[in-house]
């Protein structure tokens, strides 16, 4: 699929080296039928964060809190 694919971060809680993101997405598209498509939805994340200082997701769930289509 060729689309766009948009996120916003709404909330972060975090201890050390541990997040929960909560974000919202959205994924639009224009399928090869000439028919425009969309998708959107909140995802919850888990990412640890590494020795280097960068963060990793370890868990993620695109469909986290619901989805409308």
């Amino acid at each position: 699929m060729k689309g766009k694919l948009e996120t916003s971060v709404k909330n972060v809680f975090n201890t050390r080296d541990i997040a929960l993101v909560i974000s919202e997405w959205s994924f639009s598209e224009i399928g090869p039928d000439g028919k425009a498509g969309s998708i959107r939805g909140r995802a919850t994340d888990v990412l640890r964060q590494q020795s280097d200082g960068t963060w990793r997701i370890v868990m993620d769930n695109p469909w986290g809190a619901d989805i409308s289509r």
